[in-house]
């Protein structure tokens, strides 16, 4: 017999979004026809957004405000995970938003077919408020081997020949509580590894005996001004290789590592992709000479050589294929004249 307290806990990292939070957080609290906890969790905030918190958890008995040193994302969702009463989670950016009565729905398809997790569809939008992408999630029921040999492969990365659930993550994911407690499942921090949201959900999967699909659109992502600005990262070619060696070794404990080979390298070289745009980035304002230097160390590094050979030609768009010849023959000013346009049309 269920004995939570809430029929759903959503548990919210909240960072310096004075700007975005009621938006979220009213999102949640004025849903109907669920009982839901909301968990939010100020990780330092510097800003109003801690005093926001109080403001809601002062005026709402199922509002609870947890205060911490910020440890990042990852962390503070554990904390949440820690007090939440509710029989499940769910999981929410402060800076995004859900639909109304989203939770109602979800739980209802939940109790229906006796799941342990529903993923959604979600929209993504840009600065401007201008929708930049739709998530194509089918309907569908998973069970037994089926997690394993068909839900869990978009974890592992894309593929040409499989666009559902593409980006789908945990915060477009309800989950039943108890398999999380019981198994002693949490968030590793994105301080320490890429990916700790793919990770987190390969451990569920490990415990799930039936996760369901649904198509309708409930979670909306927003994109900020200051995404690409602030994404600078030294060591990302270093962490995007040791998360893609991280993925290699679940690969093989669900036995799919063949299967899922393919979309790993797809996984370092869009982090290839990406370290190049934030290196043209942070080079903005430095001379040809130090743009160059920066694009030619990723350029002659050996993992971005060995990704390149091994990647699959024909399931790259037209630009990533230029891309990839640059990269294959390490044309440097060529990766750098891509890569600004690219920059400047906003495509990947």
């Amino acid at each position: 017999m269920n004995t939570s307290k809430y029929d759903i806990s959503v548990i919210i990292p909240v960072y310096n979004v004075e700007k975005y939070l009621h938006r979220c957080v009213d999102s949640v609290v004025n849903q109907e026809g669920v009982s839901i906890e909301v968990i939010l969790v100020d990780d330092g905030s510097s800003d109003s957004s801690g005093k926001i918190c109080d403001e809601y958890s002062d005026a709402r008995n199922n509002v609870v405000v947890i205060h911490q040193a910020n440890t990042g994302q990852g962390i503070a969702r554990n904390a949440g995970i820690d007090i939440a009463k509710g029989e499940y989670l769910a999981f929410l950016d402060s800076d995004d938003y859900m639909s109304n009565d989203c939770y109602r729905h979800v739980i209802q398809e939940i109790r229906e077919n006796n799941a342990d997790a529903c993923a959604f569809s979600y929209n993504q939008y840009n600065p401007d408020g201008s929708e930049c992408y739709k998530a194509t999630v089918h309907k569908d029921i998973y069970t037994g081997d089926d997690i394993k040999n068909r839900y869990v492969l978009h974890f592992f990365g894309d593929s040409i020949d499989d666009d559902n659930m593409r980006g789908v993550s945990s915060c477009m994911t309800v989950y039943k509580k108890s398999i999380i407690i019981n198994n002693s499942i949490r968030f590793k921090s994105e301080r320490k590894v890429f990916g700790e949201d793919t990770l987190f959900n390969l451990d569920f999967c490990k415990f799930a005996n039936c996760i369901i699909t649904i198509p309708e659109i409930y979670y909306h992502y927003c994109l900020k001004s200051d995404s690409f600005s602030h994404g600078y990262m030294e060591n990302r070619l270093e962490r995007a290789e040791s998360f893609c060696n991280i993925l290699a070794e679940y690969s093989r404990d669900y036995e799919i590592a063949e299967i899922v080979s393919k979309r790993i390298n797809m996984v370092l070289w869009i982090s290839i992709m990406d370290c190049i745009k934030q290196e043209l980035i942070k080079n903005q304002r430095s001379t040809i000479g130090n743009t160059i230097r920066s694009i030619r160390r990723i350029v002659l590094d050996a993992r971005v050589q060995k990704n390149a050979k091994e990647i699959n030609y024909s399931s790259l768009k037209i630009t990533q294929r230029v891309l990839l010849f640059c990269l294959r023959f390490k044309l440097v000013i060529g990766v750098i004249v891509l890569g600004k346009i690219r920059l400047m049309r906003g495509i990947r």
